[in-house]
């Protein structure tokens, strides 16, 4: 039996943190984002994080403020924070939001 994606998934390659999203990725999801940015931002070894979002349907406002807290606190450290592979749907309802990815 295939076993399914999960939502949010973190894994270092080399100097650079790999957060991949996954589906909609809303309140029900937001535990998750949040703890998995949190371990992204504790590994010292990434000098960078990078958050593949090609398979992402939908973020919600809780997404956005999870990203906008990863960046901040990302710069904070003096590393930095790159997103790959939003959707033109993702990136309208950043817009919307009055955000930037």
């Amino acid at each position: 039996m295939p076993t399914a994606k999960k939502s949010v998934a973190y894994r270092r390659r080399g100097a650079v943190g790999a957060l991949t999203l996954h589906g909609a990725i809303d309140m029900f999801e937001a535990a998750a984002f949040h703890e998995t940015a949190r371990k992204a931002l504790e590994d010292t070894q990434a000098a960078a994080i990078r958050v593949e979002m090609s398979d992402v349907e939908r973020l919600d406002i809780s997404s956005f403020q999870i990203l906008s807290a990863l960046r901040r606190d990302a710069a904070a450290a003096g590393r930095t924070v790159e997103i790959t592979g939003a959707t033109d749907r993702v990136l309208m309802d950043a817009k919307t939001a009055g955000l930037s990815l």
